[in-house]
């Protein structure tokens, strides 16, 4: 995560938002499935959401609502996508529907939170582009979090002989 620090007020504005979704029975599931290396799909989430949050603080000028709703529910799939034998192979293209089909049951979204959450793998959801400045942030911070989270993950140590 990046080196800005929040200061009180813009972090209890963060968790008023998100509580009511980390609290949910479903966001808290999440832990139980890794999402990439050694992360659970709960810290992805929450990591992709406070970066989101925390760049947009800096930028100004985004529904800070529908970033942080959107970047906790873009990958709430309830399901740990490397058991999918042979399935896996479409999780990128299929997940974004799953996710947002499954947030829709608990939460209700904007147009913005919605494109956000079935956008957020594309360009492999051709049809489904981000349409929103807030969609391209979410984007941008995932393939950047996913990254550093396999990064670490896949880090070898070569032998000391």
């Amino acid at each position: 995560m990046d080196k800005y620090k929040l200061t009180k007020e813009e972090e209890e504005y963060f968790y008023k938002i998100a509580n009511p979704i980390i609290n949910s029975l479903d966001f808290q599931k999440q832990k139980d499935f890794i999402q990439h290396g050694h992360t659970s799909t709960y810290e992805h989430a929450l990591n992709v959401a406070l970066s989101c949050y925390k760049y947009a603080l800096r930028k100004k000028k985004y529904h800070l609502e529908d970033l942080i709703k959107g970047a906790l529910l873009h990958d709430l799939c309830l399901y740990d996508w490397h058991k999918l034998g042979g399935r896996k192979r479409f999780h990128g293209i299929r997940h974004p529907k799953i996710a947002l089909d499954n947030a829709l049951k608990n939460f209700e979204l904007s147009k913005i939170t919605k494109n956000m959450i079935r956008a957020h793998m594309w360009p492999l959801t051709i049809f489904h582009f981000p349409k929103y400045k807030e969609s391209w942030l979410l984007w941008k911070m995932d393939k950047k979090q996913s990254y550093i989270e396999t990064v670490s993950y896949t880090h070898l140590t070569l032998p000391t002989n």
